[in-house]
């Protein structure tokens, strides 16, 4: 499971998030980060100027098909630190994170084999379709 490390591109390191000079998060190299907090699940907005995953949208309909909640939002990296649980999001897979920057992480591997599953034997491509960020972009 990859270790979640803030980049210093000085430093060679196998996983890292990206974000803002104002300290919000934006992404992995290659991957969309999803934080789970309770019974939903939080990304960045895309709209923030990254792109609007793929893979993260068939997640996103993983959830709400189970009865869970979905968002976009603007996401301070002190808030991403607070979840209950981190994935890294690329290819069609979501990928459980055990540690960001020294704090650990709860892993279901329960849940990300059901999550996987979903998505690849198509059960959430049509609902990921119509998934996206709604109302005002909040500056």
């Amino acid at each position: 499971m990859p270790n979640l490390l803030e980049r210093d591109f000085r430093v060679d390191r196998p996983f890292a998030k990206l974000g803002s000079d104002d300290g919000y998060t934006l992404e992995c190299p290659n991957s969309s980060i999803v934080a789970r907090y309770g019974d939903t699940l939080i990304t960045p907005d895309p709209r923030i100027g990254i792109l609007h995953g793929t893979s993260q949208r068939e997640m996103f309909a993983w959830a709400l098909q189970e009865g869970q909640n979905a968002q976009y939002k603007k996401l301070p990296f002190a808030e991403l630190r607070e979840a209950d649980r981190l994935y890294m999001v690329h290819g069609g897979w979501v990928i459980p994170v055990n540690e960001l920057d020294g704090k650990a992480y709860a892993v279901d591997m329960a849940e990300i084999a059901a999550i996987n599953d979903a998505i690849h034997t198509g059960r959430t491509h049509d609902d990921a379709l119509g998934i996206g960020p709604v109302g005002d972009y909040d500056v």
